[in-house]
């Protein structure tokens, strides 16, 4: 990623890796493209499991009532597709291809609305980027952080959730919260990356794989799957359909404790 750039902090970064790795009685990692790359690194014999961030899917289950009192605020019609990110307004989140897209979108569809939601280090570029650009208030609305139990709400309202990298093929391996938000809440999700996320999105067909290069092209896609509403149906019930049958958080729960478990008995 190039985020340690002084040489001594990158061996030393990779020694504490290295040894951790060897001193573990059992790794969990977060994607299979992680474990796969923490198997290259530990001990032979170190288990090594794949448990990813998983879907809270009683919390997300809210009434649609919820949903339109945020589409009510932001002076949305039932009708008018809604498209949402909530999280991190990080470097790496790479929050400006949104707004590109939604610069585009405007040209092709001026209905399709962006709500992004949260804070961070970039979140004042992105603000400066959209009113450059043209939509900042206009189809893509910022809010500020709102607290966790009323992010259900604004998925609620979504017609499509979205979770971007900056293009960095290593970030493929993310297991991002809002990815399995988006899945507990029942709503498509677009990505802009490959990597394992972007398989379980085109085995599901529960979302879009959008081009990371390509605002332009990325709008296009997003406004042919959103003007498909039996295809949005689609694909949010198959996101809901993959949370309870691999990323139900009762479940991952019980496969970390049966994992602890192990590792305590094998100590003792």
């Amino acid at each position: 990623m190039g985020a340690l750039r002084n040489p001594l902090l990158r061996h030393l970064a990779a020694g504490l890796e290295w040894l951790s790795y060897r001193s573990a009685a059992h790794v969990v990692a977060l994607s299979p493209s992680m474990a796969q790359g923490v198997r290259q690194k530990a001990a032979p014999a170190t288990p090594v499991s794949v448990v990813p961030n998983s879907s809270d899917i009683h919390f997300f289950s809210v009434s649609p009532r919820h949903g339109d009192q945020v589409r009510l605020a932001l002076g949305l019609t039932p009708e008018q597709p809604l498209v949402v990110y909530t999280g991190s307004f990080g470097y790496v989140n790479g929050l400006g291809y949104l707004v590109e897209v939604a610069t585009h979108l405007q040209r092709l569809n001026p209905a399709v609305h962006f709500l992004l939601v949260g804070d961070g280090a970039e979140r004042e570029k992105i603000r400066q980027q959209a009113e450059a650009c043209g939509v900042l208030d206009r189809n893509l609305t910022l809010w500020e952080p709102v607290p966790k139990n009323q992010v259900p709400a604004i998925l609620a309202a979504a017609s499509l959730a979205t979770s971007t990298v900056i293009p960095r093929e290593p970030l493929w391996n993310n297991s991002a919260n809002k990815f399995f938000d988006a899945l507990a809440a029942g709503k498509p999700i677009a990505i802009n990356h490959g990597g394992w996320l972007a398989d379980l999105i085109h085995s599901w067909a529960c979302g879009v794989v959008l081009p990371a290069e390509d605002p332009a092209a990325a709008a296009l896609a997003l406004a042919d799957f959103l003007a498909d509403e039996a295809r949005v149906t689609h694909a949010g019930q198959q996101a809901a359909r993959l949370a309870r049958s691999h990323f139900d958080r009762d479940q991952l729960a019980r496969q970390v404790e049966g994992i602890l478990s192990s590792v305590a008995r094998a100590k003792n």
